[in-house]
């Protein structure tokens, strides 16, 4: 697995900023930070940027489940930032759009 960088991937999620059912390529970011997990399974769904990523150790014990929301605010960013939204506009019209997520990273 390579070096996670939380704060680097924070900068990416930030820089792609798609909204809710606009997702591609936020969908496929985050596949591929999941598959250097090496999980068990993903999947994916057909009409939908959902992803299930199942890590089974094949031992008896607790089940453990994590759920995040990846789609952006539809705001115009206005900060001046290396990692402002790169999403061009067109594909979130009628507004602008921000991805926000304060707990990842430093």
């Amino acid at each position: 697995m390579k070096n996670l960088d939380l704060t680097e991937i924070r900068h990416s999620l930030h820089r792609l900023a798609e909204p809710s059912g606009y997702e591609v390529e936020t969908h496929k970011f985050i596949v591929s930070l999941l598959n250097d997990f090496h999980p068990t399974a993903i999947h994916t769904f057909e009409n939908s940027q959902n992803i299930l990523a199942v890590f089974d150790s094949g031992q008896p014990g607790e089940t453990l489940l994590f759920r995040g929301d990846f789609d952006a605010v539809r705001v115009d960013e206005t900060i001046a930032v290396p990692y402002a939204s790169s999403t061009p506009i067109e594909r979130v019209l009628p507004t602008g759009r921000m991805f926000s997520c304060p707990p990842l990273g430093r």
